[in-house]
This record gives structure tokens, C-alpha cells and sequence, in this order.
């Protein structure tokens, strides 16, 4: 008996949680549905890493902010970065920062650095020319050689180029410009994308 009367009070709890629902989807808009159908089968064709099932407003939230956008490489980024690491951004500094990792391979927002596979080259150059100048002060090259580097530094005339490439070629560029905690982001049509937290000044 009591097993009987446990049914039907959560028959009833069931029962009025779809009415709600119901009345929740029942009075969206057919403009409003179709923009959202059209977010959604943008997703699935694209095979974009996003569950638009999930949250009916948030997937309307993100139907609205990318109505009109065609891009898909853009809407990645977009996904990317309201979703997967969830910063608030508009979609005019989703374009420049998509046209920034078009243009340079790479792009930054906040503390976080998103760049193409591949830019390990152009981020070493940029280490080196940070530390080349670094090197210029004898407290920095103290801070990071001991006494035999150092004075093997001064008896081969070594430059502050040279000791700056053979620096980064033992530590990596990541220490030099204080990148952290890199990640794989998301595939692109033209390759992948990658993140880190930038403790340093903006690259």
C-alpha cells in the first residue's frame, strides 16, 4: 500500500513538472524557434564541440549572439570562449581576435594567450629578443647562469643574442615570456588551436 501511494505522489510531482515545461516551450515564438534551429544545425553539421541540448537558454543565448554569423572558424572561438573557458566576450572582439590569429597565429584575451600549432618558432624569436635585452643588465645574467656559465659568457665573448638562444634552447620560451599551463583548445579548419594562462606582459 505505501509502495502504491509513493507512485502516485511522484506520478503527480511528474506530471506537473511536464505542464510546466510544457508551458515554458509552448509559448516560443516561430522566429525565435527557427534561430535557434538554425544555431543547432549549425553545430551538428559542423560538428562543433558544443551540446546545445543541455540549457534551452543558453543554447538561445548563443543562437542570438551568432544570428547572421557565417564564419564557422569564428563560431568556433566564439563556443570556445563563452563555453569551454567561460569568458564574457562580444562578438566584434571574437572577429579581431579571430583576425588576429589569422594574421599573427596567435591572440590574446585577459591572462589567456590562444595560438596555432606551429608558432613555437615566432614565439622563440620573440623570447629571444625579450631576453637579448634583458641580458643587457649583469643582475639579470647573474639571476640566470651560475659563476662557470658566466664566466665561461666572458672569456668566449659570448653576445647577449647567443646566451639568450642557448637559454631558451635549455628552459624553453615559455619561462622567458612566463607562458603556464598549456592546452589543447579546439580544431579549426586549418588545424588546432592551442591556450595558456600569460603571467607576463601581453605578447
Amino acid at each position: 500500500m505505501q509502495m502504491s501511494n509513493n507512485h502516485t505522489v511522484i506520478s503527480r510531482f511528474i506530471s506537473k513538472e511536464i505542464e510546466e515545461v510544457y508551458k515554458k516551450y509552448s509559448n516560443i515564438t516561430q522566429e525565435e524557434a527557427n534561430q535557434v534551429l538554425k544555431f543547432i544545425e549549425q553545430v551538428e553539421e559542423n560538428q562543433l564541440n558544443f551540446e546545445p541540448y543541455l540549457s534551452y537558454e543558453n543554447t538561445k543565448g548563443l543562437a542570438v549572439a551568432l544570428d547572421g554569423e557565417e564564419n564557422i572558424d569564428i563560431i568556433r572561438l566564439y563556443l570556445f570562449l563563452t563555453s569551454d573557458i567561460n569568458i564574457e566576450v562580444e562578438m566584434e572582439a571574437v572577429r579581431e581576435m579571430h583576425k588576429e590569429l589569422e594574421d599573427k597565429g596567435y591572440t590574446q584575451i585577459d591572462d589567456i594567450l590562444i595560438y596555432q600549432i606551429g608558432m613555437d618558432q615566432e614565439f622563440q624569436e620573440i623570447a629571444e629578443e625579450k631576453l637579448e635585452g634583458q641580458l643587457e643588465d649583469i643582475d639579470k645574467v647573474i639571476e640566470l647562469f651560475d659563476e662557470e656559465e658566466v664566466a665561461n659568457m666572458w672569456i668566449f665573448k659570448t653576445s647577449p643574442l647567443m646566451a639568450a638562444r642557448q637559454y631558451i634552447l635549455d628552459n624553453g620560451w615559455e619561462e622567458i615570456l612566463d607562458i603556464k599551463d598549456i592546452q589543447k583548445g579546439y580544431s579549426y579548419s586549418s588545424g588546432q588551436i592551442y591556450y595558456a594562462i600569460n603571467e607576463g606582459d601581453d605578447i
